[in-house]
């Protein structure tokens, strides 16, 4: 019986100096496997919680499943289970985000020759991400082609949405904000050329209109007790492409019961139901 296989990665990030960490998960058999590449949210990273048991969990129903550490998240070698460079934290950047997702898919893309390529069929690739996450993995697949599905859970509906004006305006004049981690008790910085960069590229962040033009399969997961952006946030989506599939899962929320740590063998219950429909979905669609 083939094992499952976990191997680790690195390449170079958006910002100079800094490292997309990644794993790579799925069942070594020499069969070519549709891929799945998962992204994080804000205040993430892919070690968090379940994420690793969902990735064994997919890796199980047949796919190849990668996630990755965005390059400025926080993480660093000495600290992958809690966010420690408060600095680069701080000016992350969706732009940085983007184009750290790109190159995940570029690398992807150039393992066929390498000793995993029997393992990855390279035509077959889904995005599959979470909040901050959901929210970028939309607009990756609307600007290439080379993504074939996505899957978004309690994915942000409208980043514009996230800076009112009295935010921006007090932002701007402190050059700084603070946001709570809640789970630490620490205040992450996060400086004005966030913002900078998100106005600078509003056309690229357009959630709103880019998935009107998503000509691939989309599928929406959504807690209907989300804490964090609620219920009709994913209405909403699905309002904009029509022929997206929307579940709701009722008493979930924005973690689907999960949390870090997560110390249990088994995935949080709405979690495994995710990994199943997910998988009908794919097998469907791809």
């Amino acid at each position: 019986m083939n094992s499952l296989e976990e191997l680790s990665f690195s390449l170079n990030g958006d910002r100079s100096g800094k490292i997309i960490t990644g794993k790579i998960t799925f069942i070594r058999n020499g069969k070519a496997k549709p891929m799945i590449v998962f992204a994080h949210g804000f205040k993430g990273f892919m070690d968090w919680g379940h994420f690793p048991l969902l990735g064994a969990e997919m890796a199980k129903n047949g796919f190849v499943f990668i996630r990755f550490n965005f390059s400025m998240n926080g993480i660093t070698e000495n600290s992958p289970q809690e966010i420690e460079d408060a600095e680069a934290f701080g000016r992350n950047s969706f732009s940085n985000e983007m184009n750290d997702l790109g190159a995940v898919i570029d690398w992807v893309q150039n393992q066929a020759g390498g000793n995993e390529g029997a393992e990855l069929d390279l035509d077959r690739l889904t995005l599959m991400g979470h909040s901050r996450g959901g929210g970028l993995v939309i607009l990756k697949a609307a600007e290439d082609s080379r993504v074939k599905a996505t899957i978004s859970l309690a994915a942000v509906h409208d980043f514009a949405t996230r800076y009112p004006p009295a935010m921006l305006q007090k932002w701007e004049s402190e050059g700084v904000m603070y946001v709570l981690n809640g789970r630490t008790g620490k205040h992450l910085p996060v400086y004005w050329e966030t913002a900078v960069d998100f106005m600078a590229n509003k056309d690229r962040f357009d959630i709103p209109t880019k998935i009107k033009t998503l000509d691939t399969p989309l599928l929406l997961f959504h807690g209907d007790q989300d804490e964090t952006l609620p219920i009709a946030t994913a209405h909403t989506l699905a309002s904009w492409k029509t022929d997206s599939n929307l579940i709701v899962m009722e008493g979930a929320g924005h973690t689907f019961g999960g949390k870090h740590p997560w110390t249990d063998k088994n995935l949080p219950d709405y979690v495994q139901e995710i990994a199943t429909e997910s998988t009908h979905f794919l097998n469907r669609v791809l």
